[in-house]
């Protein structure tokens, strides 16, 4: 596990920091674990993200992988969520299931092998709340 300096983990939860003394804990324990675990030893509070989360879709077949580029949508899509606050946090690869596979196929034996649902990737975008 990596851990950031504000006190949360790459994956978004919040933890509660290791340098909290026994007096820190019991000053604490009237309010609930939330208090402990929203709060740092300095008396601050852990700042909290808000997440979005957009779909990018590829095309598949001769026309996606003559004509498709996959860094020129990626890029595309960052770059405009970027300009609006929101920093990519990581990429999740959608994993199709047996329907649209045979979907897929069909497509392609259809158009002859020129276009197909292509596959696509989930982005998690996430920025300060407030």
């Amino acid at each position: 596990m990596v851990v950031c300096n504000r006190g949360e983990r790459l994956d978004g939860h919040s933890f509660a920091a290791p340098t909290h003394t026994l007096a820190q804990v019991q000053k604490m324990k009237g309010k609930g674990w939330a208090s402990l675990i929203n709060s740092t030893p300095n008396g601050g509070n852990i700042m909290s993200k808000i997440n979005q989360v957009e779909r990018i879709r590829y095309s598949g077949g001769l026309l996606g992988l003559l004509f498709g580029s996959s860094k020129g949508k990626l890029n595309d899509k960052v770059t405009q969520m970027n300009e609006s606050g929101w920093h990519l946090h990581f990429i999740h690869g959608d994993n199709p299931n047996l329907l649209i596979w045979i979907l897929r196929m069909l497509i392609l034996i259809v158009t002859l092998g020129l276009w197909t649902i292509g596959s696509s990737e989930l982005l998690v975008f996430e920025k300060d709340d407030g």
